[in-house]
């Protein structure tokens, strides 16, 4: 044990090996700067997936309005009807592949 004006990092004051108090102590100092360095990381990723799923919103609903506008024109699609839409989500990297459903009610 530490005498009793041993600071949690002045390693002087212990003798042989580290004990467990030490090393929580230094975990207590050493993990916030891991966290944050963490949570910063994760703070870019989160940004980069709202910037992609925002990309990917916008051009879909344009792409959807723009067929159910040329569905109506044509007579293939009236505005009562239900469309079943479907987008195939791919991560290579990550070996993913999901396919996310839904309904689009026109009218």
């Amino acid at each position: 044990m530490p005498d009793k004006t041993c600071r949690y990092f002045d390693i002087s004051c212990w003798q042989g090996n580290l004990s467990v108090i030490y090393r929580f102590r230094m975990l207590e100092y050493v993990a916030p700067n891991i966290l944050r360095k963490i949570s910063m990381d994760l703070d870019i990723f989160n940004k980069q997936v709202r910037r992609f799923l925002k990309k990917v919103g916008i051009q879909s609903q344009r792409e959807i309005e723009q067929a159910v506008h040329q569905g109506i024109k044509s007579g293939l699609l009236s505005e009562d009807d239900k469309l079943h839409v479907e987008v195939l989500l791919r991560v290579p990297a990550a070996g993913v592949e999901v396919i996310i459903g839904d309904e689009i009610t026109l009218g």
